[in-house]
């Protein structure tokens, strides 16, 4: 995983506003983008770029819900506490929100994930994970007022549990019924996705040939005189040079 990578491509989407018109990207790029591009195709094997199209969106909402908890009388550092194990809670378990979304949106291995698990608070990984997580979601939920309960026998694991998944699965429908913006979906392709090595398509079973490999970019890491197919049989997807 190349964080700065991605951060670059959330750069990239905050700076694009949304837009619903019909455009000629082949008019606009011409040969930048390959004659069998879709933009549908491209999002779909690059979902870290559909979450990174959240980022400001969550930023505001948890800005609110921090408004919202000092109008209700909450001192400035009792909401900082609830931030902060709110940001704990989002990664603390192979089955935590967060671990799910570097499982389904980045893509992570497994392996990785269970490192992330176990490392402290502020490093880069679990960082960037947090910069998604919705304290809002976590009032909604309750997830620490049932914490608190089990531990008198008011409420059990498979409580807290099932109240997680529910979290999991609102931040989930939410990402995935985030608008679309196919304009800066192609201009990331276009400005970085090439560049990086980005695979625009799913592979065929002709096409799994010759994996990418860093021998191949020119000088400064750029791959963008090559294209490139994902192998979607597996996950991590394997990407492959497209001949």
């Amino acid at each position: 995983m190349n964080l700065p990578k991605i951060l670059t491509y959330g750069s990239l989407l905050l700076l694009l506003s949304c837009s619903s018109m019909e455009v000629d990207f082949e008019d606009i790029y011409g040969n930048q983008l390959p004659e069998d591009f879709n933009w549908r195709a491209f999002i779909e094997i690059n979902p870290d770029i559909k979450l990174a199209q959240t980022l400001s969106t969550v930023s505001a909402l948890n800005l609110q819900w921090r408004e919202a908890k000092l109008s209700e009388g909450l001192t400035s550092g009792a909401v900082n506490t609830i931030e902060t194990n709110s940001r704990a809670a989002f990664v603390e378990s192979v089955s935590a929100p967060g671990a799910e979304l570097a499982r389904e949106y980045l893509m992570w291995p497994e392996d990785s994930i269970a490192v992330m698990i176990t490392e402290a608070a502020n490093t880069s990984r679990k960082s960037y994970l947090n910069r998604y997580c919705q304290f809002g979601l976590f009032d909604e939920f309750e997830i620490f007022e049932i914490r608190s309960k089990i531990s008198t026998g008011e409420a059990t694991s498979e409580d807290l549990a099932a109240a997680f998944k529910s979290l999991t699965d609102s931040l989930v429908a939410f990402i995935e019924g985030f608008p679309v913006d196919s304009v800066a979906y192609v201009q990331t392709y276009v400005n970085f996705g090439r560049r990086d090595g980005r695979p625009y398509r799913a592979c065929s079973a002709e096409e799994k040939q010759t994996l990418r490999d860093k021998e191949l970019h020119s000088s400064g890491g750029d791959y963008s005189a090559y294209r490139f197919c994902a192998d979607t049989d597996v996950k991590p997807y394997l990407v492959y040079v497209i001949p």
